[in-house]
């Protein structure tokens, strides 16, 4: 019985790693000098909806200039699923993460 758990679940990461679902990125000082590597669900502009209410809710005054990502979080041993992100900026508890640029 636990040959055959073990036949499912590594199955199951060879399908997810053959589909290319997982981004395997490390936090290379190369491709992200001056700030940090996050895996974020989504980046967007600071004119954009969803950020200006979060920025509300959060309480942040000052103006947002810069590209921003949204429900990020460290890049796991796994990867990342989504956008592969480095901020410069302060990060509101993964909620929100300001100056984030694709790598």
């Amino acid at each position: 019985m636990f040959a055959h758990i073990n036949t499912v679940y590594l199955s199951l990461a060879f399908a997810l790693c053959a589909s290319g679902a997982i981004v395997s990125v490390k936090n290379d000082e190369t491709i992200c000098s001056n700030g940090f590597m996050r895996c974020c669900d989504e980046i967007a502009q600071p004119d954009d909806v969803a950020v200006t209410t979060l920025a509300y809710y959060l309480g942040i005054i000052d103006p947002i200039t810069s590209t921003v990502g949204l429900n990020c979080e460290i890049i796991s041993e796994l990867g990342c699923n989504f956008e592969t992100v480095c901020c410069t900026g302060k990060d509101y508890e993964g909620l929100m993460t300001l100056g984030c640029s694709l790598v």
